[in-house]
Formats: structure tokens, sequence, C-alpha cells
């Protein structure tokens, strides 16, 4: 399919045009067919995503909207909460993206879910016609919401005035009209489960959100009434600052918009866990009982072909009388796979549940069985169980097995035969007492995915992270001892470390740090509700992140700095948004997240757009930093899992990039950042090119299936005219022959890992490369530590920098350069250089150490270098 330079489908372009311009004169069948083409038109639905974080969140920066449809709105239903309550609801809210021409609410759907539009511009369309514009900072979808949570809380047995029941119960849940974005957006979406945790322990809330429905109830044939006849003119309904799109079903399937009433009540406080999302979708076929089978013929079958109306439900058929819905949504658990699947799917999912009884004592989980099916606990308690001590005991509402659940999923997405431990159960889980478990099968999971392949991203990006998680999962089981409490994760499954105590009781979140005066500042939020409560109170400021400081992935322990294909991309990035005229008014804010790693390489990619783009100096870049507090960054440290003996600054990391600038190994302009990430796939070459002379790789290996042999590396080293391969490691890995045949010259000078070179030996590498006159690709075993080591001695030479400057430009091109305590000798042969004395050997240095053996950190490093080649 044709993509236009916005990034968009050129059909679905098309389509936006011209609903925008005639005013809903486009045919259903037009819509639901750019639809389909839609979810079939990966790269251009990508494209589309990357330009979300460009727009802005204010609808005064899109032209021709009048000031009724300006983000003034406001939601009574949220007011009508006390601030407290208001906020957590607000908290809760997940965030979702929507590209242009997606639908966000369907007609028919049932109302499960209220949104508040941060970025981007909407439209509400029924038949093809336009009914109204909704604008960023815009809510919508409240009544069939609240009448839904009503159904829910009327069969939970909640007190409530039985006659404001009634009213907002007839309300109706289904929608009747469809909201869909003409460019993309980004909403935050607050879905029926979180509002009903956070409005249950709110009576005051509660009663005064029903007196709001069963007034709206009572006026609906008026107000129906009118708004069909001015729907029927195909004009579209104005909103004023206080109104909101209230979409609901009437006796007669009408539409109504509804003013909702000013109310004050003063409701209690209320405090509640974050739990996960329910949002069943516009088709409903039956609802699964307990014992019988979650597979329907009608589940294949969620949209006909040729209409793009939902299938009519029967009325009779509530919700609230499906089974394991009912529970879930009575449960505190979170489940991540559910939050972040579409309604479509989501709602399928639930339909396929199969409730299965266990006895007190029976299996349900096999340790080393392949993890084909996930479970919710209804009744009873199940133990997890690791050499036969119980390592975690589960209730009622909890999930299990849904990591290696995941893992499966997305080993079968990907058409693999291969299967390794994070398909596996790790631990055997067996029934405490009696207990029934709700069950999902991959296939059906699957299925659901399929369904709606276009409003699953998240989903998709949260199969993709869960290996890491799996990981980290197999860990913590087999860490686990009776009586003792959980152990964390290891930080470096997730490139993340826990920050000391101190540092967490010094940070004070949310304070806004200048960097370019009234254009950019920094910000660290405590978690994600933080976030979306600043993004709806501080209108004025335009809060954004981005995952660049998320991008690191560590070998073992190390998490930074993030390599240079995300400074290019981060500094690009920032120049778009610093750029763009819609943003010319406004306060930039970029936040991070409270993990002490993430937030210290989102400190040091900010650094580097100061240095690069705005022309500061690394010391300045520092300062601004520093001065946010002592302990809110911390330095990077190598890539083992040993106690650290060296730090490297932020500071020292802005400095190597600096240097690397002045001396034209880095320019901006030209970079070509697609070479670069070509050429550093950890599951393809593994190589980097830290300066014109030379080149750092992986090790080659013949005897591993794994690894890529030398034949594999003759024509990229003639295309970046190479004359000269340097092995450092063992001489048995490959036959230097298979160089030597193609033209290129090979040279051996082995010294054990994690260690430092003789001076004889470093001696002869500084010789060899004055001699070799093309470039001289060397590498060890994982082209990391020996290789950076004997590169960095050069160029301190060549370019006179210092050995920090050296570290710090090495890990940034090739992330994990320098280990244990050749960190320490670079720095007393820089030392040696300045005085014009020999180098010192390695007993010279080694000696001043109390580290790790050197074999010990080989082997870490060696399967860090693994785990990042198989990701």
């Amino acid at each position: 399919m044709p993509v236009t330079k916005s990034g968009l489908p050129e059909a679905l372009r098309n389509m936006i045009s011209s609903v925008k311009s005639s005013k809903g004169t486009i045919s259903k069948e037009e819509v639901e067919e750019r639809r389909k083409a839609l979810a079939h038109d990966t790269d251009g639905m990508m494209k589309a995503r990357k330009r979300l974080n460009s727009l802005p969140d204010s609808p005064s920066e899109y032209p021709g909207m009048s000031n009724s449809q300006l983000s003034k709105a406001t939601s009574e239903i949220l007011d009508s909460m006390s601030p407290k309550t208001r906020n957590q609801c607000v908290a809760r809210m997940k965030a979702r993206a929507f590209n242009a021409g997606e639908v966000i609410i369907e007609e028919g759907a049932i109302g499960t879910s209220m949104y508040f539009i941060d970025v981007g511009h909407a439209i509400a369309v029924k038949n093809g016609k336009v009914l109204q514009s909704l604008a960023s900072g815009d809510y919508f979808g409240e009544i069939c919401f609240i009448a839904t949570v009503t159904n829910f809380l009327e069969r939970s047995g909640v007190r409530t005035d039985t006659r404001q029941m009634e009213k907002c119960v007839g309300c109706g849940i289904y929608r009747v009209a469809s909201i869909q974005a003409t460019e993309d957006c980004r909403c935050l979406e607050l879905n029926v489960k979180d509002f009903m945790v956070v409005i249950q322990e709110d009576p005051a809330g509660l009663r005064a959100i029903l007196g709001i429905l069963s007034q709206v109830a009572s006026r609906r044939s008026e107000r129906a009434k009118s708004c069909t006849a001015q729907s029927a003119e195909n004009e579209p309904v104005q909103r004023s600052s206080r109104d909101d799109l209230l979409i609901h079903r009437s006796a007669s399937s009408e539409l109504g918009v509804v003013r909702l009433p000013a109310t004050s009540p003063e409701p209690s406080n209320t405090k509640g866990p974050r739990t996960s999302s329910e949002s069943p979708t516009r088709f409903r076929p039956e609802f699964n009982q307990p014992g019988h089978s979650g597979r329907h013929a009608c589940d294949m079958d969620l949209h006909k072909k040729g209409s793009s109306t939902p299938s009519k439900v029967p009325a009779s058929v509530n919700p609230a009388d499906n089974p394991f819905l009912h529970k879930y949504l009575k449960s505190k658990a979170s489940c991540d796979l559910f939050d972040n699947l579409s309604e479509r799917s989501r709602f399928h999912c639930f339909q396929a549940m199969n409730l299965v009884k266990f006895k007190a004592g029976e299996c349900i989980v096999k340790k080393g069985s392949l993890g084909t099916t996930m479970y919710f606990i209804d009744y009873g308690k199940v133990n997890a169980v690791v050499e036969g001590k119980v390592a975690q005991s589960l209730e009622s509402g909890d999930f299990f097995g849904e990591m290696s659940f995941l893992a499966t999923c997305r080993k079968r997405i990907k058409e693999s035969s291969e299967t390794d431990s994070t398909h596996l159960r790790a631990c055997d889980v067996v029934a405490q007492i009696d207990a029934g478990c709700w069950e999902l099968t991959v296939e059906d999971f699957l299925n659901s995915l399929n369904s709606d392949l276009a409003g699953n991203r998240e989903a998709l990006r949260v199969l993709a992270k869960c290996a890491e998680k799996r990981r980290a999962n197999i860990h913590r089981l087999e860490s686990a001892k009776p009586g003792e409490p959980e152990p964390e994760p290891p930080a470096h499954i997730a490139a993340r470390s826990k920050p000391a105590p101190e540092t967490m009781e010094e940070i004070e979140y949310g304070v806004i740090h200048p960097l370019l005066p009234n254009r950019l500042s920094f910000t660290i939020h405590k978690d994600q509700g933080q976030t979306k409560v600043e993004i709806v109170k501080n209108r004025k400021l335009f809060f954004f992140s981005s995952t660049f400081h998320e991008s690191y992935v560590p070998y073992c322990d190390d998490f930074g700095p993030v390599n240079l294909a995300a400074v290019y991309e981060f500094c690009k990035y920032m120049q778009e948004k610093l750029q763009d005229p819609r943003l010319a008014n406004r306060q930039l804010v970029y936040y991070a997240e409270r993990d002490v790693a993430l937030r210290t390489n989102a400190a040091f990619l900010l650094g580097t757009y100061l240095i690069v783009v705005e022309q500061w100096t690394p010391e300045e870049a520092a300062l601004a930093f520093a001065s946010m507090g002592k302990r809110l960054f911390v330095p990077f440290r190598d890539a083992t899992y040993q106690p650290p003996t060296f730090h490297l600054s932020l500071l020292d990391c802005l400095r190597g990039l600096k240097a690397a600038m002045t001396a034209g190994l880095f320019d901006y302009e030209s970079f070509d950042v697609n070479r670069y990430l070509f050429l550093d796939n950890p599951a393809q070459y593994d190589l980097h090119q830290p300066c014109p002379k030379f080149i750092a790789f992986r090790g080659p290996d013949s005897q591993d299936a794994r690894m890529l042999r030398p034949e594999a590396y003759s024509q990229i080293f003639h295309t970046l005219k190479v004359s000269a391969v340097v092995r450092l490691n063992e001489a048995s890995t490959y036959d230097a022959e298979e160089f030597k045949k193609n033209g290129i010259r090979h040279y051996d000078m082995e010294f054990e890992d994690c260690t430092t070179p003789p001076a004889k030996l470093v001696d002869r590498f500084l010789s060899l490369c004055t001699s070799e006159k093309g470039v001289v690709a060397v590498h060890c075993k994982a082209g990391l530590g020996r290789t950076g080591t004997l590169i960095a001695l050069w160029m301190m030479r060549k370019y006179q920098w210092t050995a920090r400057d050296c570290i710090a430009w090495l890990r940034i091109v090739r992330p994990g350069s320098i280990i244990g305590v050749q960190q320490q000798y670079l720095v007393a042969c820089e030392e040696s250089m300045k005085k014009g004395a020999k180098l010192p050997e390695p007993e010279e240095v080694e000696k001043l150490l109390a580290g790790g053996s050197a074999s010990k950190m080989a082997k870490q490093v060696e399967l860090g270098m693994l785990n990042r080649r198989d990701r």
C-alpha cells in the first residue's frame, strides 16, 4: 500500500480528508474497507505510530477549530469526586495510541471505558455522518461507561438508591456512535475494573455519580429528539466549555448528547491498589459457563464481510452475567496482557476462558512442561513449588503461568521450532486445597490477537519483552526459600538497578528542572500514575518522554550509557519537538522514571543533545544535572556482576562524546545510523568502528553453530577496507587461513580474558597498526575487554585522550567495552604516557586490586554476550 510523506497509508489519508471535507458523506462500506487496509499495512501503521510523539497536545494548535472545541471541557463525573479519589482515577488511566482513521469507540460496543484526549483530534460518527468534533482536553464516553459500572454494581450487591439504580441501568450500556481519530491521537483510558476499585471505597462519590446519571435518564427523551433533528441536518453538535460527549442508547436507538448538571458532593477519600483492565467489545456471543468449552463458532465471526456495523446483541444478555468477567472485576489482580489488548480481543479472551477444577494436592502446572496455558484462580489456594519447597502461595484473584505462556505465544508467532527455558515452566504449581482456575490456551489467545492486529500493538510489545521478564521470574523462583520473602529480580534482567534508600528519600518527584529557559525542562515522576495526573492537571506544559533512555541491553549488571544510535536518534527526536511550530510557545518537559538507571540514561541523553545541538560544553551540561541533586544520578559501571571498582561519571561520558566530535570521529550531520544499526546487530556481525583505523567485533567461532564463521566476515571486511585481523583469544576457535585466502592478513596476540596485556604485546600491536595501511579488525571472545583495551591504548596515543575519554567513547560506540581491572590499567597507562615512561606490566596494576577472578568475569561476560545475541 502506498505511504504518504506523513507516514500514513495513502488510502487512509484520503479517507480522513474526505471525512473532514464532506462532513460525513463517506459510506460505511468505504470506512470498513479502509480500516481493514490499515490492519494489514504494518509498515504504514508503525510509521504513523512513530509520528505520534511529535504531535502537540493542545487543541489551540489545530487550525479551523471553534472556541467551543478548545481544551476547556471537563468531566462532571470526575468533578463529583474528592481530589484524592479523582487523582486515583486519573492515575489508573492507561495511555492508548490511535492512528489517524482508527476507531477509538465502536458503535454497538459495550461502554467499558471513558476517555480523555491528551493529544490529537477525533470525531463522533453515526451512519457515516459526522456528529461532533473532539479535541485535546476533551472527555468522552462516560454515560455508557457508568451504565456498565452500574450493571456490575447491581449484581455485586452494592447498596444504592433503587430508583437511581433503575434509571442508570436504563441509560444503556451500548455505544450508539463511533469515535474515530482524524489524526494520530493519544488518549488516557479509564476502564471499568480500575474505576470500580476506586469508587466502591467512595460511597459519597458513587451516590453523586448515580445522581448525575438518573438526571440524564430523566431528560433523555427530549434531548434525544433535539439531537436527532440536528444530526439529520448533518450539522456537528457544538460543545460548550462544560459539556461532554455522553453516548447512550435510548428506547428508539437514537443518539443522545446530554449536558450533565452541576453537582457539589463531598465524597470521602480512598486508596486502592493498581489493577488490570476489563473491556468487553461490541459483539457478545453467549457467555461461558463453568465446565463448558470457551470456544464458540460465533467467536470466529466478529466482523461480517461488507458490514461496518456491529452485530446486534440480545437485550437480555448482560456482560455482568459472564462468571469469569464478574470474578475478574472483583479481584485486585493485574495482568499486563489484558491491559494492552484491544477491547475486541480482550473480550474474545474472556469468552475463551474455561473453568477447570483441581483437587487438593493435584498438580496444575508441571515444571519443565511447555507453557501453553495461563490461569486465573477463581477459588481455593495453590502453591508454586521449587525442589519440594513452597516458593510462593497464590489465592483467589491471582494469575499464574503467564510468562512462559507469553514466551510460547511469541515462539508460535515467529514460527520457531526451537524451545528454550523461557518457554518452559520454572516450577510446579500444586493445589493446596480444592481449587478452580480459569484457563486460557495459546491457541485461543492467538486467535484473539489475530482478530484485531491493528488494535493490539501494545500487546505485541508485551510479547516482545516477555523473554527478559521470564528470566527474572525463573531467577526469583529458583532463589526463593521457605519462610523468607521473595528476592528481588536481578537488576541486569531489565537493565534497571534499585536505588539506594537514601536516594529514594532525597528525590522530589515532579519538580521541573529547567535546561533551556522557557523551552525545555526535565522532571522525574514516581510512576505512570503521576505522569497522567500531571498531563491532565498542567495543560500549559507539554510532558513527553521516549524509549531511548530505556534502550540499553545489558550484559550483566551494566546499565549504560545507551549506544551511539540512541544518542543520534534522540537528538533528532528532540530537534523535531523543539522545532515544531505548533509547540513554539510551549514549555516542553521531558520526564523519566524513578528507576535510577533509567533516569541516569535520560540525563545522559539530554546532556548529549545539549552538547551536539545546543553547543554546550560537557561541563555545562553535567553541572545542570548535578544541581538537581547529588544522589539523583549514579555513575556507570563495567559489564560484569562483580562489585564495581571503577566508576564512569555522567561528565566522563559527555567528555568522551565531545572528544570524538572534536577529533572528527562523530559528525552529527553525516552520521549513518542505519549502517551503525546493521553492523551493531548482536544476532549478526556485532561489529563497531570507534575510529577510522579500527573495527571491534565479536570473535568468529567455527566450532559453535550459533556463531558466525570467518568466511561470513570476508565480504563486509572488503567493503570496510579491512587489511588485517588481530585475534586476541584462543587460536582454536577458527582457522586463520579462512581470512588469509580472502586477502586479509591475520595476526595472533593472545592473552587471558579480562586481564591486561604485557608491555611487549602492546608494543607489537601498536607497531603492527602503524605498518598496516588499511583498517585493522580486532577481536577477542566477545570483542569487549581485551579488544577495547588495545584500541583504547592506540587512541590515547593518537588523539592525546585521557583514559576516561577513551573508555566513555568506546562504551558509547560499543557498549560493554573495557572490563574489570582493564579500567584501572588504562588510567595507569595514561600516567605513564604523560611521563614518557614504560607502560605498566599487568602485575603492577592487578596487585593493587582485590577484584574477582578473571575467569569468573570472563564467564559472566560470555553468558551476557550470548543472551544479547539470542534476544
